[in-house]
C-alpha cells in the first residue's frame, strides 16, 4: 500500500539527529513504512534499515531533517 494510507495508523513518532531520523511505528510495522519511504524515493532519503518498530532514515543532509520530519508527520495525519 502507498505510504499516505500506512502512515495514519502505523506512525507513533519521528525524531533526529544530525542526518539520522528514528521513526517509529506500531509493533509490526516499520517494514511496511520502511518500503514505503524507500517506493516514494525521495531525493532527501539515502536509504532506511527497518526493524520491528523502528526506522532509521539516512538523509543526504542534516539540513534536511526538518522537512522530511514534517512531510511523515503530515500524511500520518490524513484520513
Amino acid at each position: 500500500p502507498p505510504l499516505e494510507t500506512l502512515l495514519p495508523t502505523l506512525f507513533v513518532s519521528a525524531e533526529g539527529s544530525g542526518n539520522l531520523l528514528v521513526v517509529k511505528t506500531m509493533t509490526g510495522g516499520a517494514q511496511a513504512v520502511a518500503l514505503g519511504i524507500d517506493w516514494e524515493e525521495w531525493p532527501e532519503v539515502l536509504g532506511t534499515v527497518a526493524g520491528d518498530d523502528t526506522i532509521l532514515l539516512v538523509l543526504r543532509e542534516g539540513t534536511e531533517m526538518s522537512e522530511v520530519r514534517a512531510r511523515l508527520e503530515e500524511m500520518a495525519r490524513q484520513t
